[in-house]
């Protein structure tokens, strides 16, 4: 737009109390901190880079920020300013050890008669109060 803005990244990590339900991505009560490509918080930044372009007539701002290594989930904000105002979009990230953020292991092949050993894992910011269910089951009591 014009005036072209001024772009900058703030990075805000999630808050690492495993003890705390979830009741959103991630809360922390820590300051939003401006990135640049030397930060030493979070993830490391490989580039932030900006360019202009002319679209249907009108002078239009991108930023790319480009992650080098992750390491921490938190909130990645985009936030663009000139003399007519400010706006900002917020990026949900999370890092996960867990591929597509859940995983449901089996440790041996069933058998009637046998125990049944099952095991959960999932991503913390991506899902919440698990449960197993049975189907055909009536007051947790198989029939």
């Amino acid at each position: 737009g014009i005036p072209q803005p001024v772009i900058k990244w703030t990075w805000q990590p999630c808050q690492q109390n495993h003890s705390r339900t979830r009741y959103d991505f991630c809360s922390s009560s820590e300051n939003p901190q401006v990135l640049t490509t030397e930060s030493a918080t979070g993830n490391r930044i490989q580039s932030i880079t900006q360019r202009t372009a002319l679209i249907e007539g009108k002078n239009k701002t991108a930023s790319i920020l480009v992650v080098a290594e992750s390491r921490t989930s938190g909130t990645y904000s985009c936030i663009a300013s000139n003399k007519l105002g400010k706006d900002k979009r917020d990026i949900s990230y999370f890092v996960t050890d867990i591929p597509n953020g859940l995983s449901i292991n089996l440790k041996k092949a069933p058998v009637e008669g046998q125990t049944l050993v099952l095991s959960c894992l999932a991503n913390k910011y991506l899902y919440k109060d698990l449960t197993w269910l049975l189907p055909r089951t009536a007051n947790n009591q198989t029939r």
